[in-house]
């Protein structure tokens, strides 16, 4: 009904449009009222005094861009709407929306992903006093998310940009990566992290969180288009002098 009353306000020339659009073919439907926090990293907005004009922005700029998973549609005035797509990464286990009776929330319908990170084979910079289990490599992709202590999670020793490869035995096209934080302490350690893909893991960017997480946050990030390899690396983006150390309990590779 969303779609039917959308399309009757369209002249002819937005119908064409809106019909060859994204927001039309990828089914977005209506999810919830409310606003975006600042957990999710807005890829796009557009602001317009007609309604129909600014989804239709949005949906354009969603055709392509495959990161767009959603539309934040809102009335910021009595003739002024705002359109934001969603998103470039998010914090998962944090609160994605506020109320707000103005605004709506479109999702997209996106299928199944699978993560085929699971036990691959895995390298690190460094490995922190590594026993036969503790701080190694290969607790990265063990398929457990719950990590109480460091001892239990990949990490590295402190040094400049600290990264993570995991060699996916094949060449897939990465949608997106789940980097799980460890649950007890330390969690500012996870920052400015960059995700590659490629043969060697460096030459396809696929995002970056430009932030520094809390403790047991969950970041998905979302991968840009093209976003080939059999290799997938997460690098700490250290500032210039700078050292760091890399914790992460989980690092899941999800394509379709």
């Amino acid at each position: 009904m969303y779609i039917r009353m959308l399309i009757f306000l369209l002249s002819v020339s937005e119908k064409a449009e809106f019909l060859n659009s994204k927001y039309n073919h990828n089914r977005f439907s209506f999810a919830t009222f409310g606003s975006l926090t600042s957990n999710n990293n807005i890829l796009f907005i557009t602001e317009q005094n007609l309604h129909s004009r600014v989804i239709l922005n949005c949906s354009n700029f969603c055709r392509k861009d495959r990161r767009c998973i959603g539309m934040e549609v809102c009335r910021i005035k009595e003739e002024l709407f705002r359109c934001r797509a969603c998103c470039s990464w998010m914090i998962t286990n944090k609160q994605q929306f506020i109320s707000a009776d103005n605004c709506k929330y479109l999702k997209k319908e996106e299928g199944f992903f699978r993560n085929i990170a699971v036990n691959k084979p895995v390298t690190m910079s460094s490995v922190f006093n590594p026993t036969e289990t503790n701080h190694r490599e290969f607790n990265a992709v063990n398929n457990v998310t719950i990590c109480s202590g460091g001892t239990y999670t990949a990490h590295s020793n402190s040094e400049h940009m600290p990264w993570i490869k995991i060699d996916l035995q094949s060449e897939y096209d990465v949608q997106r990566v789940v980097i799980f934080n460890r649950q007890d302490r330390f969690g500012e350690r996870l920052n400015n992290l960059l995700i590659t893909v490629g043969n060697t893991g460096t030459e396809n960017f696929c995002g970056y969180f430009g932030k520094t997480a809390s403790t047991a946050d969950q970041i998905l990030i979302y991968c840009e288009d093209g976003t080939v390899g059999r290799y997938v690396m997460a690098t700490i983006f250290s500032n210039p002098g700078k050292l760091d150390i890399l914790n992460i309990c989980e690092f899941q590779v999800f394509v379709k």
